[in-house]
Order: structure tokens, then sequence, then C-alpha cells
């Protein structure tokens, strides 16, 4: 796999998520590397589906898009996950050549993901072929 077939794959997905949230971004790590020429491990997606959505609504919503393998929340997510305030789930998503996460917030992705990654160089997103920098990632 390389750069490019990473590229189609987040494309691919956010295509699918725009149907729930049109202003669904892939950040962190993938666009950091791919600003580095590198290829990512993993595609970590976010989206906000509302505030008043219970879980299991959430997990139908997410569900009819994709192949979800496992659903994290709370205490079973992952301590640097935890460390966003507004991160309420992560969905493991099955079906593509590398893994793919989903990253559902409390609140508006603009409002409550790049600027809580705790490391500056993770500041950044991609959406249709166009990769940005937060002003501290450089």
């Amino acid at each position: 796999m390389n750069v490019e077939q990473q590229k189609e794959i987040a494309q691919v997905v956010i295509q699918r998520l725009e149907i729930i949230d049109p202003f669904c971004i892939l950040a962190g790590g993938a666009p950091r590397d791919w600003f580095f020429g590198k290829l990512a491990t993993d595609l970590d997606f976010f989206v906000y589906l509302g505030s008043n959505h219970s879980k299991r609504i959430v997990e139908k919503q997410v569900g009819a898009l994709f192949n979800v393998s496992e659903v994290k929340s709370g205490e079973k997510m992952p301590i640097n996950y935890r460390l966003n305030p507004h991160l309420m789930h992560v969905f493991q998503i099955g079906g593509f050549e590398m893994p793919v996460q989903i990253m559902v917030m409390k609140e508006p992705t603009f409002h409550s993901v790049v600027d809580y990654f705790p490391l500056s160089i993770c500041k950044a997103w991609w959406k249709h072929g166009v990769l940005r920098t937060h002003w501290d990632f450089l």
C-alpha cells in the first residue's frame, strides 16, 4: 500500500461519513504522516452526530455505513483518546486494508478536535484531497 491508496480509502470513508456529518474530518496522525511523505498506520475520522443521541442511536447511524468491529467508550478507550474531553465513542471499522476508527464527538468537529490534540505535530487534518495544518503544527 502507498500513500495514494491510503488517501483513496480516506476519500471513501469521508464520503460515507458526510451523509451523517457534512463537517467530518480525518485528523491527527495520518495527515501528519502524509505531510512528511510517510505511510499512515491508521485513519482516525472525527464526526459530530448531535449532542442528544444515545450510544445505541449512534451505533445504528455508524453501523448503517460501515462494518463496525468494536466500539469503545469511557474508560474502555485508550488513555491518549481520553485526553480529549469531547470524545464520546470510538468505532473500529472493518473492511479496509488498514485500521480505520470513527471518533464520535460531543461537539462539532471544528470546535472539538484539532485544538485538543496534546502534540502540535498532530494538529493536521485532511478532507477531499486537501491537507491543512494548525498554526502551531509547523
